[in-house]
């Protein structure tokens, strides 16, 4: 009999069809912490007037480093352009390093009016040597595609510089001319932008800024056919038409938010690129686009009537430069600037510039000399009031301090100590050097008359407050033990964003300190500890830091300074879901909530609610709970401002959706998590790797194999680039990598995995240390699976002895190690002490969760199974039944987590030969798991085969083939011809055969299920059942057909050996092969 059913659930809702239960497996945290980084190297993009793409061909060539293209060496791959990807490479003829950029292959670049275009374009750019534009160095073709050598630079786009902080009106406009310089060089040598917008314009390292992109350069007579352009405009009505660029036959026409209106009607010249200059400025000084629309078409209405927005209420830009940027604006181009160059000179025409020229003009020569004396000494003196900051780092992070942590991490004798101090060294000399930059700024801006006295105090107490965060993570890097060398990448990592305390809005929101100056310093002395508190907590310190942060929260309540408070009960709920205590966190956090919302603390409310997504929604699996509080984080986080909360947020939510089975929406938000970061921290910060594990996971159990395994490398890569190749958090993504390996039928690779993980963390670690209990109960799971029990065994004590030294006998966590230990004692036909372990599982889960926890549902299922082999079926029954209302509550009854359970309700009909009652069970678990997973999934092929022996007890043979063919249909297209899983239905198509009286037919299948049962070592009972099957087909054939009766009792012989060894759940079995071979004596 097939005992599909009978299989032990996962302990996660995984990817079904498995053939046996699973230990742990990597979850993810969903709130890594998010930290800046240096400015990311960016390439520039100045392209070459772009021609038509052949339909169907393909696009520009993927280059390995060292390729060659022309007379340059590929170095890595940069990024993807509009029409193309950009790498760094070599110039060894001039010994530089450029920007080369492999458009799509062209239609008519084989052409000599394409060639001889591409020349004259070239040409047109190589002549803007302008300091103000991205240079061309070069234009050629390579293997049927356009490349285009440029000018390598490194720097941020104007729209990030914008977004990094806010700027004042001077300094925007600063930047602006420089780029405008730019675009006036254009004009002069007969090119049209076309596209200008801040994203399309850098400020590189040194300050400099300068125009790129030109792929929407062109001359005149290339202009595109009003016919083509009106086509492309109809498709652009759609969703994110104004940020999106138009696109017409391969080549893109603009962006409709900032194109003129002339550009809409198929024409453009440097009044179009002024019009764009001006929309761009004016988002630039406004933070908002001078035309309200929030579709194409109503965007389309404001440019003909002209009706640019008010300014905002209390916008500081002066009425000169709008009134300058307005004519810019103008819909005809005839009433624009009569040239970029015009248009520089009327923003340079600052009028209190002109006043206090003309003022010192009439001062009279005799005053010069004093005036010009007095000049220089205040630039002395401003340049002298805004120096020295670096002096603040004495004794934080100087090269002493640096020293002593250095050889602190050495002397721990760690073998990933020396690349987790690179890791965190590295990092702090980024973010103290960016903190002295950010304390000049702002001095600066006082000294320029651009903020007040009480801006600049709030910004420099932020700044110090930074500070002390610092402070505050030097001082346990340089006393670390081994969780501190372990978690300083990450504590580094998590240090709080300098880009707030430029914050305007921010800083103005916050609460002052109390009037009291007693209570005041208290409540100084307080947040300082709280400080020290999340210090301790980024560097995994928990009990220390919750035992802290307890104490401030109390004293915090004898002070009633509810600011205070709040700060303080969000780090301690956050403590305490660090230390698994879920409901206390809830809360705690409740009340951080309730307190900071009161007060109007958005970004500390925004915290707390994003916590309780995570602890509500996952941890305690309250889905529409944790939903709920999805619904309050999503605008709180907005309303904060805080850049790249929305990750940490997006990565809960995809948390929750995962759990309930939702799992497009929660692969949607780790997508959307993942953009964040990228573009915020970019392609390789370690923050990433977490939402890349939960992609991975969802993956999975979507059953995209390929993909999981591609999210869980990159997660590794960046691991171990950001830690080295000894830390011991590379351990989690091996871990990974062997479930996604496992999954699919290879336990080889998923052995190697798992056995290099432990390796890894037992080197790292030690022998006992909690963090190696995943692990192993992982690797008791393979090795269970691969039949090797007393390893099994072994290694699952040894997770459950770790987990319960670290946590205590009554921790939920130790439930995973108990249900492997039960599965490897069902294995061995030791169903009591099975039972026994489950029953613990399920008491400890109880006892943390409640009764109606979902999470209880897996020992549920497992005692259940285990009833039905003792022939309890009124127990199983029970059990089963329990487990699938605890899950349909918890995810509704259309998930397809409950197939599990209805498989096993299935069985237990079956075995009371209610064949209508265990096909409509089956019914049921095909239904879900194919209208969630597709009629092609693996997990689809549990049911079938399940529904295969329904037919064959029914005496329906046909049907039953055509169940079990079905399945292993299914099963060998998505695990490949020597997954062990396709022994199932090729003993039921043989046992078909069989009552077919076909038994020479019967036996092909039966071979080839006995070749992979007995390759892929896994429960001796179903071994036993299938050599028992085949030695019936053996003995039963025609002669010369097949027929072997001394392999036949062979067979039977080995059958009745392992079942009798089985115990109890292999009773009936046993007593169909004592019949068989009583009838069959020689």
């Amino acid at each position: 009999m097939v005992d599909l059913s009978s299989t032990l659930p996962a302990d996660e809702t995984l990817p079904a069809g498995r053939t046996a239960p699973r230990g742990a497996r990597p979850d993810v945290a969903t709130d890594p912490a998010a930290s800046p980084t240096a400015d990311t190297l960016v390439a520039s993009e100045a392209l070459l007037g772009t021609l038509p793409v052949a339909p169907g061909s393909a696009g520009a060539m993927e280059l390995a480093a060292g390729a060659r293209v022309g007379r340059y060496f590929v170095i890595r791959r940069l990024g993807a352009g509009a029409m193309g990807v950009v790498y760094a490479a070599y110039d060894p003829k001039l010994d530089r390093k450029v920007a080369l950029k492999l458009l799509a292959r062209l239609a008519a670049v084989g052409t000599e009016d394409a060639r001889q275009r591409l020349q004259r374009e070239a040409q047109a750019l190589a002549k803007l040597a302008h300091p103000n534009v991205v240079g061309v160095h070069d234009v050629d073709v390579h293997d049927g595609q356009l490349y285009v050598a440029m000018e390598f630079v490194a720097g941020r786009t104007l729209g990030a510089w914008l977004r990094e902080a806010p700027r004042s009106w001077r300094a925007v406009l600063d930047v602006f001319v420089a780029a405008g310089r730019g675009l006036a060089a254009a004009h002069a040598a007969g090119l049209v932008h076309r596209d200008f917008k801040p994203e399309n314009a850098m400020i590189d390292d040194d300050g400099r800024v300068r125009v790129m992109d030109f792929g929407l350069a062109r001359p005149a007579d290339a202009l595109p056919r009003l016919d083509e352009l009106r086509a492309s405009l109809t498709e652009a009505l759609g969703p994110r038409a104004l940020e999106s660029p138009m696109t017409l036959t391969g080549t893109v026409m603009g962006t409709p938010a900032y194109m003129a209106l002339e550009q809409f009607e198929g024409k453009a010249d440097a009044r179009s690129d002024q019009f764009n200059f001006c929309v761009a400025l004016y988002e630039g000084l406004h933070g908002e686009r001078p035309f309200a629309a929030d579709s194409l078409a109503r965007l389309i209405g404001a440019l003909s009537a002209g009706a640019v927005k008010p300014a905002p209420r209390g916008a500081a830009v002066p009425t000169w430069l709008r009134s300058v940027v307005l004519r810019g604006l103008a819909p005809e181009p005839d009433r624009r600037w009569p040239s970029m160059d015009a248009l520089l000179a009327a923003l340079a025409d600052d009028p209190a510039r002109r006043r206090r020229r003309w003022t010192a003009a009439i001062a009279g020569a005799a005053l010069v000399a004093g005036v010009a004396a007095g000049a220089a000494w205040y630039a002395r003196q401003q340049a002298r009031v805004c120096t020295g900051f670096e002096a603040r780092l004495a004794g934080i992070w100087d090269e002493p301090t640096q020293s002593r942590a250095r050889a602190a991490f050495a002397a721990t004798g760690l073998v990933y100590a020396e690349a987790s101090w690179r890791g965190a060294s590295g990092r702090l000399d980024d973010y103290t050097q960016r903190w002295v930059a950010a304390r000049r700024d702002a001095c600066e801006a006082t000294q320029r008359g651009e903020q007040s006295g009480a801006l600049l105090d709030r910004r420099m107490a932020c700044l110090d407050e930074r500070l002390r965060h610092v402070a505050a993570t030097v001082e346990l890097l340089a006393a670390p033990d081994a969780d501190i060398v372990r978690k300083a990448v990450e504590a580094v990592a998590g240090l709080p964003r300098l880009e707030r305390c430029a914050d305007v809005e921010a800083l103005a929101a916050e609460h002052p300190p109390p009037e009291d100056p007693a209570v005041a310093a208290r409540v100084a002395e307080l947040d300082a500890r709280l400080i020290d508190t999340r210090a301790l907590r980024g560097a995994g310190k928990y009990d220390r830091g919750l035992k802290v942060a307890t104490a401030v929260a109390t004293e915090a309540a004898a002070l009633a300074f509810e600011p205070l408070q709040a700060r303080a009960w969000l780090v301690q709920g956050a403590l305490q879901a660090d230390r698994g205590a879920y409901a206390e966190a809830e809360a705690t956090l409740e009340r951080a909530y309730a307190s900071a919302l009161g007060l109007k603390m958005m970004p500390e409310a925004a915290e707390a609610a994003r916590s309780l997504v995570f602890v509500v929604g996952d941890r305690l699996a309250r889905h529409e709970d944790g939903r709920r509080w999805g619904t309050h984080a999503e605008p709180l986080t907005r309303a904060a401002g805080i850049a790249g909360a929305e990750a940490p947020l997006l990565d809960g939510l995809g948390a929750v959706a995962r759990r309930e089975g939702m799992l497009d929406q929660a692969r949607a938000d780790h997508e959307r998590a993942l953009a964040i970061k990228t573009e915020l921290l970019g392609p390789d910060h370690l923050s990433l790797a977490s939402t890349l594990t939960s992609l991975g996971i969802v993956a999975l159990m979507q059953g995209q194999l390929d993909q999981a395994r591609a999210h869980q490398e990159r997660a590794l890569a960046i691991f171990e680039a950001a830690l080295g190749p000894d830390h011991p958090d590379l351990a989690t993504a091996l871990t990974s990598l062997g479930v996604v390996a496992q999954e699919g039928g290879k336990l080889d690779q998923a052995r190697a995995h798992y056995e290099r993980a432990l390796a890894l963390a037992e080197k790292a670690l030690g022998p006992d240390h909690p963090d190696l209990a995943t692990t192993l109960a992982a690797l008791g799971d393979v090795t269970q699976a691969e039949g090797t029990l007393d390893r099994a065994r072994a290694l699952s004590r040894r997770a459950l002895a770790i987990t319960e030294k670290a946590l205590g006998p009554d921790h939920p966590d130790l439930a995973v190690p108990l249900t492997t230990l039960g599965t490897v004692a069902y294995h061995e036909g030791q169903l009591v002490e099975a039972r026994a372990h489950y029953e613990r599982a399920l008491a400890l889960r109880e006892s943390a969760f409640g009764p109606d926890h979902p999470d209880l549902a897996v020992p549920l299922n497992l005692l259940g199974i285990v009833a039905q082999q003792q022939g309890r079926l009124d127990e199983a029954r029970a059990c089963h039944g329990r487990a699938l209302a605890l899950t349909e509550k918890a995810l509704g009854p259309d998930h397809p987590g409950l197939a599990d359970v209805l498989n096993n309700l299935g069985e237990v009909a079956l075995k009371e030969g209610q064949l209508d009652q265990a096909r409509a069970f089956y019914e049921r678990a095909a239904a879900l798991w194919e209208a969630a997973l597709g009629p092609d999934h693996p997990a689809l092929a549990v049911p079938l085969t399940n529904l295969g022996e329904v037919a064959l007890r029914a005496g329906q043979l046909d049907q039953a083939r055509a169940n079990f063919g079905r399945a292993l249909a299914i099963w060998e297209r998505a695990l490949g011809p020597d997954h062990p899983n396709l022994a199932y239905p090729l003993t039921g198509l043989g046992r078909a055969l069989l009552a077919r009286k076909t038994p020479a037919e019967a036996i092909p299948p039966l071979e080839r299920a006995l070749s992979l049962r007995s390759a892929h070592p896994g429960d001796p009972v179903d071994l036993a059942e299938t050599r028992f099957a085949l030695a019936r087909a053996l003995g039963d054939a025609p002669a010369g057909a097949g027929r072997d009766r001394p392999r036949a009792r062979e067979l039977a012989e080995s059958a009745r050996a392992a079942l009798a060894a089985a115990g109890e759940r292999a009773i009936q079995t046993l007593a169909e092969v004592r019949a068989w071979e009583a009838a069959h004596k020689r």
